[in-house]
Order: C-alpha cells, then structure tokens, then sequence
C-alpha cells in the first residue's frame, strides 16, 4: 500500500451483500425462511428458471396479462435479467455458488405463490455469491459505473468490505478490508435493512450515510429505502400492490398505483352495481336500464357504461364527496359522444335542485369540456377546454384537477385549460352522479368509462402515463429485481 495516499473515499460493501465462504454455510443477516442449500442451477441457466416463476405468478396473480405479441412472458423477463443479472453471475470475482442459486429460487417461487405479498428482496440474490477476495486482496473496479462497483463489492468474502482509495497518481485502488465506519457512497453500499441517503451518483469526495430501512408512510425517493421495498407514486413508503410484481403495466395498475377515493370501471353496471375497485367499498347504484358497450381501453376487455340519452346514471355514495373534503382534488373519466348528443353531465356533485357542487360536463357545446369546481359557497370557478376538442364517436381521456392553486384541465394527456383560482375548497357535498343531472334530464349519449376520483391533483406525467397505457395498450415490463440492480 506504499504506492497509495491511502485517502479514503467511498466503501464497497461485501458482507451486505452477501459473501460466505463456501457453499452450505450461514450467511449474515438472510431471512431464516430463506434455504442455505438448494439444487445446483448453474449460472447461466439462473435467469430462465427466475422468469418461469414469474410468470407462473403473472398467470395467477395478474390475468396472465403480457405486452405486445413479439415474446413470451418468458422470453421478456429473460432479456430483462440478462441485463442486469448475468454480468454478476458470469464475472469469476464474485464466485456464484449454484446451490446458492437454488435455493434462491425455491425462496422466490414461495414468495412468487404467495403473489408476492411478502416482497422480493435484493439481499437475498446477492447471496448467490461468496466472492473471492481474502483479506487486503484488490477489488478494484473495471470503472465507476454502477454495474462495476457492484461486481467490486461482491468479490470480497464474508466480513470484508471493498475499501476504495485514490492513488499518488489519481486513479483508484480497491482493497477487501473489515469496514471501519457507516459512511457509504452509492446506494448498494450498505448493511441489510439500511439504505444509503446519498443524495445523487456517487463522486469523489462524496458521502452518505447507512440508515435504517424507512417505514411505511415515511417520503422516499427510491424503492430501496423501504422497508416494503416499494416507494410509491406520492414518494411515499407503501405496501406494494400486485402490479407491481407483472409482466405487464396495465391501465388499472397504473391507476392503482396513484391511489384514487374511488375507481369504477363501469363494465358491471348491467347487474344494477358499479363496483369500486379502489378498496374503499364505494359501490354506487344505477338507475334507468344501463348497458354495456366496447370499453376505451385498448387491448382491455372490461366493457364501458352505454349512454342513451335517457335516464341511465350511476349514483355513487355521499362517502365519495366526504373523502375528497380537505381542498385537493382529480376527476378522472374516459367517454364517448354520439353524434347526436347534446352538452351533458359526465361527473357531477349534487346534494339537491338548489345545492350544486363541482362537476365535469361535456359542455357548453357538445366539442368541448369543461370542469367547474363550485365552491362551498356556490361560486364557480371553471376551465374549459377550446371550442373542437371533442369530435363524435372518438373515446377521450378527461382529467380535471385543483392543487389548491390553480385547476387545470387535461384531453388525452394534454393541458388543454388552467385557470389561477387562488385558495378555496370545492364542494363535494351530496352523491357523485356519473352521465345524468336528473332534474332537468341533462345528459350524454354515447358511453363512459374508468370512472375515478382523488383527493389530490395528479401530475401531468401521472396523467400521461393514464392516457398512454389506455390508448396504447400494456407495455412490458421487467421484474423489480432486475430493475433493482441497474
């Protein structure tokens, strides 16, 4: 080490990662439902057994719902784990142990049979590996890039650390050696059950610090300070919905994803119910002699409310409006108008003749829309979309949202209107009526779909991503492991 000015500044974790030193023998911290031993899997034959189990999953968890027609389920998760995967598994630094693998596996199918509702963690497929290094042995990365300092941290063996250093002449030694304190540098640099709190990719010179594993409710910014292993789409610590663990990102997920009040899918309203599918059991009730019709989501077979221009409606309970009473709020609503309809209700709040809340109505004229976010006092305060943005027998996305601030107005994904409306909070009072304002027999026809509600505004990327997995249909989607180690 006489070459070195031995100044040290990042650390590489081994014995987090998961190094023992040899096959069949107890690895740190591994979950004790976790098996040492398994059936030998060599490593190249590792990332197909994992996409089987995840597909079996994806059959029985996720409708068995794939993207695009070009792969299999299989063939899609393979490419996604030889990305990230195989580079670890086939490097000779870090010692794959093929019992190991098998028995990583046979902890992830339980797992995977259980729909993951105990999530996959990281750790236990760094304990594939028992890492070569001895003690003050070199690490040294092939670079600084993510992918090397990950094969550096688990080339040394159990209860070392690869120690980075900068040499006299600017470049970089590596040395396996205990670690000595809790400073880590990228976000695979630390014990079990902590995360790095870096703030950015790793430079010279720059450190974070190991800290426990964030509970749920706590704000994040990845899924690898959770506890759960899912930071959600609010940048919160969540328990991880089923989506999260397919082969495909659907509508529905992505919806689910974002935690609407309340979500109606619309394509059960011939039994006289629409059901929530939000988990809150907002059920709401049709009247008249509702339909169904070919739904607006593409490549989804669910169904749509049919609009005949008479009394069909679906009343949704008073809890809807009670939910959404601290200010903030998104309507959320795909529909279709005839040619022959007439500017109507789409969302509307209603207590009775007199009290009339917020709503979002294909209106004033039937190419436009237009969301008016009443106040508990019974000012408006509206936006409307420009005169031709709603053509006949087309499905539209419609969004409308209020942060607090200003209400904004989105077709398929665009900002179509904002109006800076100040603070005030919008009545919700009464039940949320979807296509009909019964007293005055004001209505849509056509059809209505994917009905939602949420007591905050969506963000325009939230709301594109809505409109894109609508209009486009699923999109692939790697398993969080492999995305994980990228």
């Amino acid at each position: 080490m006489n070459t070195t000015t031995r100044i040290l500044f990042f650390t590489l974790t081994c014995a987090s990662l998961a190094c023992g030193e040899g096959s069949g023998t107890p690895m740190g911290d591994m979950d004790a439902s976790v098996p040492i031993e398994g059936r030998p899997i060599a490593a190249a034959d590792l990332c197909t057994e994992i996409s089987r189990i995840v597909c079996a999953a994806n059959d029985a968890c996720c409708d068995g719902v794939v993207a695009g027609e070009e792969l299999t389920c299989v063939e899609q998760q393979v490419e996604g784990c030889e990305r990230s995967l195989q580079p670890l598994l086939e490097d000779p630094r870090t010692a794959y142990v093929p019992e190991r693998g098998g028995a990583f596996l046979d902890a992830l199918k339980a797992k995977a049979d259980g729909c993951f509702a105990e999530p996959p963690r990281q750790e236990d497929f760094f304990e594939v590996f028992e890492g070569t290094g001895v003690a003050d042995a070199d690490c040294t990365p092939r670079s600084l890039e993510n992918a090397d300092l990950r094969v550096a941290a688990l080339s040394c063996q159990d209860g070392l650390d690869c120690h980075l250093y900068r040499r006299s002449d600017g470049s970089t030694l590596g040395v396996c050696e205990p670690r000595e304190d809790s400073g880590c540098s990228h976000r695979f640099d630390c014990e079990s059950g902590e995360w790095c709190s870096l703030p950015s990719e790793w430079e010279p010179g720059r450190w974070g610090e190991c800290r426990p594993l964030k509970a749920e409710g706590w704000d994040c910014t990845s899924d690898l300070e959770c506890a759960s292993a899912y930071c959600d789409g609010s940048r919160t610590c969540a328990a991880p919905n089923t989506e999260r663990y397919c082969a495909a990102t659907t509508y529905p997920g992505v919806v689910e994803v974002h935690q609407p009040v309340g979500y109606w899918r619309l394509g059960d309203v011939a039994s006289g119910v629409a059901r929530d599918e939000s988990g809150n059991a907002l059920d709401g009730e049709t009247g008249g002699s509702p339909t169904s019709a070919t739904g607006a989501l593409v490549d989804q077979d669910n169904g749509a409310m049919a609009l005949d221009g008479m009394d069909d409606v679906v009343l949704l309970p008073e809890e809807v409006g009670e939910l959404l009473s601290d200010g903030e709020l998104s309507m959320e609503v795909w529909f279709r108008r005839d040619a022959e309809s007439v500017a109507g209700p789409l969302l509307e709040f209603r207590v009775d003749e007199e009290e009339r809340g917020t709503y979002l109505w294909n209106h004033s004229s039937p190419d436009r829309v237009n969301a008016n976010f009443v106040d508990r006092s019974g000012e408006n305060h509206s936006v409307m979309a420009p005169e031709g943005t709603i053509a006949a027998d087309t499905w539209y996305h419609v969004v409308a949202t209020y942060d607090g601030e200003a209400a904004r107005l989105f077709v398929d994904g665009e900002r179509v209107g904002e109006v800076l409306m100040g603070s005030w909070r919008p009545n919700t009072a009464g039940f949320l009526r979807i296509a009909l304002r019964e007293d005055d027999e004001r209505h849509v026809t056509g059809a209505i779909d994917e009905v939602a509600v949420y007591d905050r505004a969506l963000t325009g990327g939230q709301i594109r991503q809505h409109h894109s997995r609508g209009a486009e249909g699923p999109a692939a989607q790697d398993f969080v492991l492999f995305r994980w180690l990228r």
